[in-house]
Parts: structure tokens; C-alpha cells; sequence
């Protein structure tokens, strides 16, 4: 049976592509961040990826306040 996730953006359910290494492994090349240490980052399905890199880009999205991120994420729910 596949392992499925839940986007912490639009609460769609997906079935997971990458192991967890491979996540960790772009969430540290991507954001420069490791994702489980890191209280700020969430798992999202690639197209709210798309939507809030293209809004805010990786570096930004780092550099954004929490009432920005929920705007954007509240736009894409």
C-alpha cells in the first residue's frame, strides 16, 4: 500500500514520491534548511509548491513574517 501525506496547504491527500531522505535531502539544498530541525518548514504537494515558490521564492519564503505565509497559504486553500 502506498504512504500518503496530507498538504499542510490545501489538506489534499497525495501519495508520496520521494523517501524521506530525498525530501531532506532538496528541503537542505532548496531553503538551506533541514526541515526536521526547523519548526517553520511543512509538507506540501507540488502544486502549492509551485504556487508559493512562485510567490515567494525559496530564500524569501525564509525571510517572510508568519502573517505573510498564512496570507499566501490562506490564498491557496
Amino acid at each position: 500500500m502506498a504512504e500518503l501525506y496530507t498538504c499542510a496547504a490545501c489538506r489534499g491527500t497525495f501519495e508520496k514520491r520521494w523517501s524521506e531522505a530525498e525530501a531532506i535531502a532538496e528541503s537542505r539544498e532548496v531553503f538551506g534548511t533541514d526541515p526536521t530541525q526547523d519548526p517553520t518548514m511543512a509538507v506540501v504537494c507540488d502544486d502549492c509548491y509551485k504556487a508559493m515558490t512562485t510567490a515567494f521564492p525559496p530564500k524569501e519564503w525564509l525571510k517572510s513574517t508568519e502573517s505573510e505565509r498564512e496570507r499566501l497559504i490562506g490564498k491557496l486553500s
